[in-house]
């Protein structure tokens, strides 16, 4: 095994030096920049912001249109000498608070010039905070803004737009019962169907192209949290035509947006057929993947199919026209071969290829994203940077799983079941023999994940293999030098070390793994006679 690199951790004393050489230096910063525009901010908050029972909880109840506009000149200048360093400190929190309660209550205003000037600020105001607004309560603040999305004031409305796209996408690891209030708000003030209206009435010769692109943006964020909100956009054929005409039509950074609220649709599995019933879109989708675009659409457009793959595993009784898009985004895009450590033939139906070995034809951009290796020999500038063909040191039935693990993110499981059981001990070698690949290039190939999800599959079918097939593995992981799939196994006929000692069939494994055996038979009979 390659010995584990082992960094030495600090000394307490070591880590408290470095806590208070931060903090020092942190208070130097709210000593230089920040100081006098908090307290010209705290002198305008102090204007409007009062406890209502003279302790307890702060509240906003000055209507004074004066005030509430030279409060938020305040806040807008005090948030903009903030830093990730100042957000960090108790002051700045403090002020923050502040700030929300203060925003909170000047959005209720019905002062049109006034709410103008709130919503630009709270845009600015969430969008400098960054994924810091989780240490707060937003709740309020989600109703007072996505009240304004249907405003005739497109001024109102774009900036609370942007706000509420801010805060929601730093809600997605956030509690279940926190984003159960959030979705109870936004349902309330029918969030939704604000912004789908929006959509649905978007005249490029009227509206602003940042309109229509912050609307979808949060349009995506609500998709992408709530499996609920998600019916109301596939079922809605207008705004499904409009989405597809934007997309099929618009530049390429309105379709980037686009095809992100796809792939949130898509987790509906009613959302994806929807989208996969749309020939154009799809294939409009593959030809996004092509190098002339932006790496960023090429991102999103390898996401939306990526999503489409996970959806078909679970449709396996969609009629057969509705996978169609998904061999059409295959057939017109892939640029790159991976080809198996294989001597078998196999015959190819793409286009001109001529290549008898077994192999993929798969898409750069979707290797790129999903292995750091593939990404940084691509963008090396090398010669293997511009090959066609990549060989991939595993045979064909691992690189049937790698493939799929590139697209979808997930490895093919085997459930433990009668077939399983029924299937021949070569076969099962094969197929056990193919994930403890996988597990070997993860290490050399940097692939998050798949090492550890080759381990839970291998655990789970060990157990039911036969000892024949098992003992093989055991010798083929160990020569690979993958330790941890060596142990499970082990662990499957260790008690049956005697008879298989007996009976020679371990001579064919070294001296190490033979005392990894004798060891966990030892731990078996053990763990036996404890449970007694």
């Amino acid at each position: 095994m390659r010995p584990a690199f082992s960094a030495s951790k600090p000394s307490p004393s070591g880590r408290e030096k470095g806590r208070r050489k931060g903090a020092s230096a942190a208070e130097q910063l709210l000593t230089g920049q920040a100081v006098p525009l908090r307290t010209r901010l705290h002198d305008a908050l102090a204007l409007g912001l009062t406890k209502s029972d003279g302790h307890g909880a702060k509240k906003w109840q000055s209507t004074d249109a004066g005030v509430q506009s030279h409060v938020l000149k305040s806040v807008g200048a005090f948030v903009g000498c903030l830093s990730n360093e100042l957000l960090r400190l108790p002051p700045i929190k403090e002020s923050i608070s502040d700030i929300l309660v203060a925003l909170e209550g000047i959005l209720k205003t019905e002062n049109v010039s006034v709410l103008i000037q709130a919503a630009d600020v709270s845009s600015k105001f969430f969008s400098t905070l960054g994924n810091s607004v989780r240490q707060y309560s937003v709740l309020e603040m989600v109703s007072c803004l996505s009240c304004h999305l249907s405003a005739n004031q497109l001024r109102i409305a774009l900036p609370c737009a942007s706000a509420l796209t801010c805060i929601l996408n730093n809600q997605v690891t956030a509690r279940a019962s926190t984003q159960a209030e959030i979705w109870e708000a936004l349902d309330k003030t029918n969030a939704v169907a604000s912004v789908i209206s929006t959509l649905q009435n978007y005249t490029e010769d009227v509206h602003p192209l940042n309109y229509l692109t912050e609307m979808i943006s949060l349009l995506r964020s609500i998709l992408w949290i709530w499996p609920s909100s998600r019916y109301h956009v596939w079922s809605n054929h207008n705004l499904m035509a409009k989405l597809a005409h934007y997309c099929l039509t618009a530049e390429t950074t309105v379709s980037a947006k686009i095809l992100k609220l796809y792939a949130a649709l898509a987790l509906c599995g009613n959302g994806a057929m929807v989208l996969l019933k749309n020939e154009e879109l799809i294939i409009k989708t593959g030809n996004l993947m092509g190098k002339s675009h932006p790496t960023v659409t090429r991102i999103e457009a390898l996401r939306l199919c990526q999503v489409f793959l996970k959806e078909k595993l679970k449709m396996a009784l969609l009629p057969t026209e509705i996978f169609k898009g998904l061999q059409l985004v295959d057939d017109c895009t892939w640029d790159i071969i991976l080809e198996a450590q294989s001597n078998d033939k196999m015959e190819c139906h793409h286009g001109s290829c001529q290549l008898s070995t077994p192999h993929i034809h798969s898409h750069k951009v979707i290797l790129s994203v999903s292995c750091e290796y593939l990404r940084a020999l691509f963008q090396s500038g090398m010669h293997e940077s511009f090959a066609e063909t990549i060989r991939v040191p595993v045979g064909w039935e691992a690189l049937r799983k790698l493939v799929q693990w590139f697209y979808s993110g997930e490895l093919p499981r085997v459930p433990p079941d009668c077939r399983w059981k029924a299937t021949s001990t070569e076969e099962k070698l094969s197929i056990l023999k193919s994930y403890a690949e996988l597990s070997s290039l993860a290490d050399f190939w940097f692939v998050d994940g798949m090492k550890e999800e080759s381990l839970q599959v291998l655990t789970s079918c060990l157990n039911s293999s036969s000892t024949d097939a098992s003992l093989a593995f055991i010798g083929f992981a160990a020569n690979l030098g993958q330790w941890e799939l060596v142990e499970a196994a082990i662990s499957s006929v260790a008690h049956l070390y005697p008879r298989l000692r007996d009976s020679g069939r371990l001579e064919q494994l070294d001296e190490d793994v033979l005392n990894m055996l004798r060891t966990e038979h030892v731990r078996y009979l053990q763990h036996r006679s404890a449970s007694k």
